[in-house]
């Protein structure tokens, strides 16, 4: 996270927690920044790296990706994508927004910062058993979808 601080999740039993330390050499004070949790108790999980910007944190939920088996028969898994930003003194962080909606099994998610979007495939739940996968686009600033595609329809979401 810039030249300051170093961010990584620590995949918790229960529920896992984005900790963030200072990455000097020496450091007056705790190394420790923060630790904050995300996801659902009992739900959360990551398997894939944070997106880090100077102040902010992304990470997504990947729970009940065991392996393909999570993700057939309309099957998919524990939604959730976080964002964290640091306090502006830099002693602390807070959720600025979180995604309960897209689930996004196990997908390595990347950040523009000149369009502000966050580039994911998502994965969706379906009562008639038939797997779906879009490419999505979720807004950095907000944490709503703005975008999805299945490579047939495309969807621009209001």
């Amino acid at each position: 996270m810039g030249s300051d601080s170093v961010t990584i999740d620590d995949n918790a039993d229960s529920q896992i927690n984005v900790i963030v330390y200072r990455r000097a050499a020496q450091v007056s004070g705790s190394r420790l920044v923060c630790k904050q949790p995300v996801f659902e108790p009992g739900f959360s999980a990551s398997f894939n790296s944070l997106i880090a910007t100077n102040r902010s944190i992304s990470i997504e939920n990947n729970y009940g990706y065991l392996n393909l088996a999570a993700t057939i028969f309309g099957n998919t898994t524990a939604p959730g994508i976080t964002r964290i930003d640091l306090d502006d003194d830099g002693n602390g962080c807070h959720v600025v927004w979180s995604n309960t909606v897209e689930s996004m099994p196990n997908v390595v998610s990347q950040l523009s910062l000149a369009t502000g979007l966050e580039y994911t495939y998502t994965a969706s739940y379906n009562a008639d058993r038939t797997d779906a996968w879009y490419f999505a686009a979720i807004d950095f600033t907000t944490g709503n979808t703005v975008f999805q595609s299945t490579g047939r329809h495309r969807h621009l979401l209001q």
